[in-house]
């Protein structure tokens, strides 16, 4: 299999007018070739025009769309509201997203023809005199309502020590309005689920950090359970490599099997310049230990 693709904004771009937003990927499995080609152009006064097509091949699952998205705000309350006409299996469908936030709040709700996608986010104020800075993201998409067959999931994330990055209101646009919403901050595509990976949970922030995926597809479901702990930043005791290490727990189960669960330890965070993620982990029902370890240059 290859992949490859991207978000980016263009030369033509105009920045005294607006913004030329193109997005590609390509996609080849046993010799079939996939692309997806999706563009927006945005005016400085908050108007979207864009359209996007999926050429899957031999597949007869191609998708069209286009669309029509207003951004502004009011007083401190930012929106994004979008119109857009998809064409799936030959059947035109209506759609649209609104997202509301602020600083500390967001809200998402909208549907394509083949999906619906909710999302609730929360950022805590920052406050200088802690450390602690809850963070929460519930996501919830429901592919049953279109002509093609796919799972309903909750996709849930915490922490207790929020640090930007995956779970700010720029990163969540983009898995809140879906693949058509051209999210430059974290962008969807319909041939691959994103282009930012999913952080591991013990990634998510500092103090605590939590999991929760719900997967049901044609009555067959599976959950995870999953998080990590950072015991010396709950009790602000020891220096910089000892404050990153933390302890692990995670439960899953497959299916119609029964629960699986694993328990581990491990240190993220930096040594010199660079990220370096380390978790030992053991899983008592298959009696079995894994190591993961990752590296991280920031450019």
């Amino acid at each position: 299999m290859r992949y490859g693709g991207g978000f980016f904004r263009p030369f033509i771009s105009r920045p005294n007018i607006g913004d030329l937003i193109v997005g590609l990927q390509f996609l080849e499995v046993e010799g079939e070739n996939q692309i997806e080609i999706q563009a927006e152009y945005r005016f400085k006064f908050g108007l979207g025009i864009g359209s996007g097509i999926l050429d899957r091949g031999e597949n007869d699952n191609d998708i069209t769309f286009t669309k029509l998205s207003y951004r502004n705000s009011w007083n401190r309350l930012r929106y994004i509201v979008t119109v857009q006409t998809q064409q799936t299996v030959g059947i035109n469908s209506p759609g649209g997203y609104l997202a509301l936030y602020d600083e500390s709040f967001m809200g998402v709700v909208g549907f394509d023809g083949e999906q619906r996608r909710t999302t609730f986010g929360y950022v805590a104020p920052k406050n200088a005199n802690t450390q602690w800075r809850p963070s929460l993201e519930i996501l919830y998409v429901d592919n049953t309502i279109g002509k093609l067959a796919g799972p309903q999931f909750i996709f849930a994330n915490a922490t207790l020590g929020f640090r930007g990055g995956f779970l700010s209101h720029p990163a969540r646009l983009g898995r809140a309005m879906g693949p058509t919403g051209m999210e430059f901050g974290n962008p969807l595509g319909f041939l691959k689920s994103t282009f930012n990976r999913r952080l591991n949970v013990w990634e998510l922030g500092g103090i605590a950090n939590f999991r929760l995926g719900l997967l049901d597809l044609n009555g067959n479901s599976t959950a995870t359970w999953e998080t990590a702990l950072f015991p010396w930043q709950i009790f602000k005791a020891g220096g910089y490599f000892v404050s990153q290490l933390f302890i692990g727990a995670e439960l899953n189960k497959f299916e119609q099997d029964d629960w699986m669960s694993a328990g581990g330890f491990g240190y993220f965070g930096k040594i010199g310049t660079i990220v370096v993620g380390l978790k030992g982990s053991y899983n008592f029902k298959i009696e079995e230990n894994s190591l993961f370890i990752g590296l991280i240059y920031p450019l």
